[in-house]
């Protein structure tokens, strides 16, 4: 019994060869190629696009200002200033609090928080100096422009005795170093408001800077 080949076998015979005669030929060969390449364009471009707009949201969340902090030391209210350090009998006191700042956080003492970014509002940024085993609270500087001033008087710390040696003796940076806890300074700050922070706690390894502060009306 000899082996024959049907209609549908011979058809598809028939079809598998010119299927590889096309891609065999030159114009196949070009049809092929221009395929593969709009497949692979259009995966790039997919897969671009998603990694455009992660970086985009990325950027954006890196550029958001931080949510203020008020960076409690505890609940205990801050000791008004002693007897060699002020009265606030002169000027009533807005506002009273502690503040546990790290090295690179902003200061707002009008609003009594702490944040990580400059937000527009702030007073003063606490920068640890390992070089010379100081914090430094940079205030009103050329880099930064004009925010808070500082002032340290040997009066007592009131609204009025800050605001002569603020006129006086201002300065735009103070350079915090161990051994100075106690110590009151004054301060006007980034919306002109008197204040005074008190030194309470200074750690320039860990750039850990407590304070004590209040704020004139």
């Amino acid at each position: 019994m000899s082996d024959t080949i049907g209609p549908d076998d011979s058809a598809g015979s028939a079809s598998g060869s010119r299927l590889r005669l096309f891609f065999t030929s030159l114009p196949g060969l070009i049809t092929a190629i221009a395929a593969l390449l709009t497949a692979v364009v259009g995966a790039v471009v997919v897969l671009g696009g998603s990694g455009g707009e992660g970086q985009s949201d990325a950027a954006v969340a890196s550029t958001a200002p931080s949510s203020p902090r008020n960076g409690l030391i505890g609940s205990t209210p801050p000791p008004g200033p002693g007897t060699n350090t002020g009265s606030q009998d002169a000027g009533t006191a807005e506002l009273e609090g502690t503040l546990a700042a790290q090295d690179r956080d902003w200061v707002n003492l009008s609003k009594g928080y702490l944040v990580d970014s400059f937000d527009g509002r702030a007073d003063f940024r606490v920068v640890k100096d390992l070089n010379d085993g100081v914090i430094t609270l940079l205030g009103d500087t050329l880099l930064i422009g004009q925010l808070a001033q500082f002032a340290v008087i040997d009066d007592e710390i009131t609204k009025q005795n800050c605001y002569a040696g603020l006129r006086s003796r201002r300065q735009g940076t103070y350079d915090v170093a161990p051994g100075l806890e106690g110590e009151w300074i004054c301060v006007q700050t980034t919306d002109e408001s008197i204040a005074a922070i008190r030194i309470d706690r200074v750690d320039v390894l860990e750039g850990a800077l407590d304070l004590s502060y209040v704020v004139w009306k």
